[in-house]
């Protein structure tokens, strides 16, 4: 009986350190892969808004950052799970805000 409750804490040890391991494995691994996401997603949009962000901000430059944050909003709500088709209308602009 002392050599099988021996056995099974040394069994169950082992079982709980190869546990550990492999879930800092994963979490490693997982988190490496979602900055590498990220990363690849923010340069996405830096580059494909830069011309926007560039342009001067004056009365007649108001066109191509309307585009951008339209968008913007139809790739986060793709994103996110909502998926907004591009007939379907966004929201306009909020009246207490003006550009």
């Amino acid at each position: 009986m002392r050599r099988m409750a021996r056995f099974l804490v040394v069994f169950l040890a082992g079982v709980a350190l190869l546990a550990y391991l492999a879930s800092s494995a994963v979490q490693r691994t997982t988190r490496r892969w979602f900055e590498a996401d990220i990363a690849q997603r923010m340069a996405g949009l830096a580059q494909k808004n830069q011309p926007a962000l560039l342009a001067r901000w004056t009365a007649g430059a108001r066109q191509p950052f309307e585009a951008m944050l339209t968008d913007l909003a139809r790739d986060r709500a793709r994103h996110s799970g909502r998926g907004l088709r591009p007939e379907q209308p966004t929201a306009g602009p909020h009246p207490r805000l003006s550009l």
